[in-house]
């Protein structure tokens, strides 16, 4: 089985919390129970602006096993967006709100996962 995040680079690109975000993601990655991806999902960026991002996070973002994709039917396990409503439907869990605090969120649920699997193993 697979987890994945999914989140719309768009929001993220410019935040100056970019790091953090990033970070948090890794945290999410060491917690997973399976393998793990991050999809950043591109509305209206150019290929200089994504290319830019690339560069200047390539070691993290290798390490949490990124796609960068404008096909929005990709599978996810845990979406995080703001948005009510959004292209991105293909997905298990949603989290609508701000994304350090969905972040949060799927540590949270991580760790409780991980809880009740050590439960059951007793």
């Amino acid at each position: 089985m697979r987890t994945s995040i999914g989140l719309i680079l768009d929001k993220i690109i410019h935040r100056h919390d970019v790091c953090a975000i990033l970070n948090g993601i890794n945290t999410c990655r060491k917690l997973s129970f399976a393998r793990f991806k991050l999809i950043l999902f591109h509305e209206a960026l150019t290929v200089k602006q994504i290319k830019k991002f690339i560069a200047d996070n390539k070691d993290i973002l290798f390490e949490v096993n990124t796609d960068i994709t404008k096909i929005y039917n990709k599978r996810i396990y845990y979406f995080i967006d703001d948005r009510v409503n959004s292209r991105i439907t293909n997905y298990k869990y949603k989290y609508v709100g701000g994304v350090l605090a969905g972040i949060n969120e799927y540590i949270k649920i991580m760790k409780h996962v991980k809880l009740r699997k050590h439960e059951k193993r007793r």
